[in-house]
């Protein structure tokens, strides 16, 4: 053990040359980040989960009553089938081709009723818009609070008008107590939301979500521990800065607040590719690259720039998710629902109209 956690900080891979972990000693007037500050994050999740239990119970649930958001889910008419419904709890909730072959033939049905059947079983499990309200609404408030927060100090560094900055007299740089509280609050909402994103609402790009936040959540960590305090502030607050439209686009949508929801989801739009496919890869991640002509060559470096980078794949792909729904609400007819390409939503097929 004792062994591995000597190979693990190792100074020539976390530092440039001639820089170790014995330089970070605090001292009068001047503090480092210390890595072990982050063995504090599960307490920084936990903290957050309590805050937004109490955010959602007394803040946001009225605030649904208020505006009489249903709770009830949108019920299929559905024939009961213990058969299925085991098939469905304990197996899979979308059956492969082969799955509904088997089940065709043992309960002597039409396959298209079959995945009918489990069609209308997964909207039934759908959550209701008050549900959905209420976990957006504390995304909304989150991300709007710690925008503030962030652009509240960023504003006053030269750091954040100019880039290059970022890396002067480093790493000897002293960490403000704001950019440490900072980040604080960001390692421990995003490590909450790995938490719970099991209970949260799933749709399609889960997968790609836990990619995002456990992305995130390591490059906060990284950035934190290897002194890059400045880059990452800078990175936290260009990502919350579209966040936030994007949850209070939405949270208007729940409230049937339609004309507002269109324009702060155009705006978002615009924010959302302008922040991610021009400021984060142009200024950020170039910043990022060409620190090393900076501060050196080393791998802990390497690794930073390339946890950048799937960030950075996950916006392009987001991005074109973001463009085919603008060009729907640009042309979609009057009163006409816009869809969410990142939820699970189904319609039924015309034998299950006939059927319902």
């Amino acid at each position: 053990m004792w062994k591995f956690s000597e190979w693990f900080w190792k100074s020539s891979f976390w530092l440039p040359d001639g820089i170790s972990f014995d330089d970070f000693e605090d001292n009068e007037g001047t503090s480092y980040p210390k890595p072990r500050d982050m063995l504090f994050v599960p307490c920084f999740a936990l903290a957050m989960l309590l805050i937004r239990y109490l955010f959602e119970r007394f803040v946001a649930l009225p605030f649904a009553k208020y505006n009489e958001l249903s709770d009830e889910k949108k019920m299929k008419s559905q024939i009961p089938n213990r058969t299925l419904e085991t098939f469905y709890r304990k197996k899979s909730v979308h059956p492969t081709k082969s799955n509904i072959e088997e089940l065709s033939k043992r309960l002597n049905m039409h396959q298209s009723d079959i995945r009918n059947w489990f069609r209308r079983r997964r909207n039934n499990d759908k959550p209701s818009v008050q549900t959905k309200f209420i976990e957006t609404s504390w995304k909304f408030t989150y991300y709007t609070a710690i925008f503030i927060y962030g652009m509240s100090y960023l504003w006053k560094e030269p750091w954040f008008w100019d880039h290059a900055k970022c890396w002067d007299n480093f790493p000897h740089q002293n960490l403000d107590a704001a950019i440490y509280i900072h980040f604080v609050i960001e390692s421990g909402y995003y490590a909450s939301l790995v938490i719970s994103a099991p209970n949260d609402i799933i749709r399609k790009d889960f997968w790609e979500q836990m990619i995002h936040h456990i992305a995130t959540l390591i490059l906060i960590i990284f950035s934190y521990a290897l002194n890059f305090v400045r880059i990452g502030a800078l990175t936290m607050v260009l990502h919350d800065a579209a966040d936030l439209l994007l949850q209070g686009a939405k949270c208007l949508a729940y409230i049937q607040k339609s004309k507002m929801a269109d324009f702060t989801f155009l705006c978002f739009a615009i924010t959302f590719l302008v922040t991610r496919l021009v400021i984060f890869p142009f200024w950020i991640i170039h910043n990022a690259v060409t620190s090393v002509s900076i501060i050196g060559p080393y791998t802990a470096n390497y690794l930073f720039t390339g946890l950048l980078c799937i960030l950075q794949c996950l916006h392009v792909y987001w991005s074109l998710i973001i463009l085919k729904m603008a060009k729907e609400m640009m042309f979609r007819k009057p009163g006409e629902k816009l869809s969410d390409h990142r939820s699970d939503e189904e319609e039924l097929s015309e034998n299950e109209k006939k059927i319902t």
